[in-house]
Parts: structure tokens; sequence; C-alpha cells
């Protein structure tokens, strides 16, 4: 994971049995990413994200630099967390979104997710993914309305 990171890969999927050490492994991973001066990292566990409310819970995981209205529409937020990436880069950064424990996402959690993996400048994409979940999660993602997450 360490190496897809510092690769800047799109999307990292890491779908292993319970037990193997997941939530170790996510810690060290945000540890590190949160000494680091070039990525932001925000961290979403998704056993406490209700259908629909993706938006509204990775939002704050970035932290108080993009803190929203708790009535903005849903377009409105999309916005505000595409913009975000782009402002990082114009600074030298990135940011990273670990997504612990995807497989626990409804059907919309994953459109939602799917929406914000495309966040793109010139066909490069501008935020980073890491899935990080139980194997059942690699069947889910087999689904067909999860095609565009894989992509």
């Amino acid at each position: 994971m360490f190496n897809a990171l510092h690769r800047g890969e799109r999307i990292v999927l890491l779908a292993v049995p319970p037990g193997c050490g997941k939530t170790f492994l996510v810690r060290e991973l945000v540890s590190e990413l949160s000494d680091s001066a070039d990525i932001v990292p925000a961290k979403l566990v998704c056993t406490q994200v209700e259908s629909g409310d993706l938006l509204r819970t990775v939002i704050p995981s970035f932290g108080p630099q993009l803190q929203t209205e708790v009535l903005e529409h849903q377009s409105a937020l999309l916005h505000r967390l595409e913009l975000f990436p782009h402002r990082l880069l114009s600074q030298g950064r990135r940011a990273s979104l670990i997504v612990d424990e995807p497989q626990s996402l409804s059907v919309t959690g994953l459109e939602e997710l799917r929406g914000i993996t495309n966040f793109q400048i010139n066909g490069k994409s501008i935020l980073q993914f890491f899935l990080v979940g139980q194997e059942r999660l690699r069947a889910k993602l087999l689904l067909p309305f999860a095609d565009d997450v894989l992509q």
C-alpha cells in the first residue's frame, strides 16, 4: 500500500479476511500520511455511513478546511469536494481517501464513491483512494453497478 501511495495510483484495493491486520495497516497509513507535507489524508469508516450520506461523511474527514453547511445539497457537496484536491494540487500537494470497511456500503454509497473516483485534471486522477476491507468487497465490486469504480 505504501508503494502504491507513492506511485500515486488512483485506486488501491486490499480485500482480505477478518483478523489480517487491516485496522492496524489503516492506522499506520493514516499516521504516515499525517506526517507528510505533500499528502492530505482522510479516513472514512464505512460502518458509520448511512445510505446516501457518503459525501457528508467524507468532507469533514479531510478536516476543518472543508467544513460544510449541514443543509447543503448533494451537488454543492460534490462540487466542494472536487475543488479541494484542485486547491491542493496548486500547492504541490494531493489528497488521499482511505475507506475502511467499504464492503459495508450500500449500493447508493458505492455509487457516491464511484462519483468521486472520477475527479480528474487532464485525464489524471486528483484524488487517491485506498479501499481496505474484507474479501466480500471483491465480490461486491464485481457487480455491474460497480464497474466504474474498478476502471
